[in-house]
């Protein structure tokens, strides 16, 4: 990693002073890498990496909620009680996501459809 983006973003050197001042790109998590590197069909991969982020802003959405949640509870006067409130953060959307997620998967696993020569009789 080049420390040149580094002293830019830190603020001790200015950027027109650098020549190469742009931040290095976030890290793989682990679990992407390890879809990235599995021996499957790239649709199936797809869909994995499709299922990861759907879950993750799903997760993300709730911790930014319940920040609230015990931002405002116990920053100051409690206005409501806060168990009650917190219990729609409990509902999840992981059932549809799973479901799309085995239905891409399989149509990828699935071997194309033969096509069998017709016999001049329609179906």
């Amino acid at each position: 990693m080049s420390i040149e983006p580094m002293l830019t973003m830190s603020g001790h050197v200015p950027p027109d002073l650098l020549r190469n001042t742009e931040p290095p790109a976030p890290p793989t998590p682990p679990i992407v890498r390890q879809i990235q590197e599995a021996s499957l069909p790239d649709g199936v991969k797809k869909a994995l990496l499709d299922y990861w982020d759907e879950r993750l802003a799903e997760e993300q959405t709730r911790v930014t909620e319940l920040i609230k949640v015990f931002g405002s509870n116990f920053g100051g006067l409690i206005t409501e009680d806060p168990v009650a409130g917190s219990f729609t953060l409990a509902s999840s959307d992981l059932p549809r996501h799973f479901a799309g997620l085995m239905q891409q998967a399989v149509k990828e696993l699935r071997p194309p459809a033969r096509r069998t020569r017709g016999t001049g009789a329609t179906r």
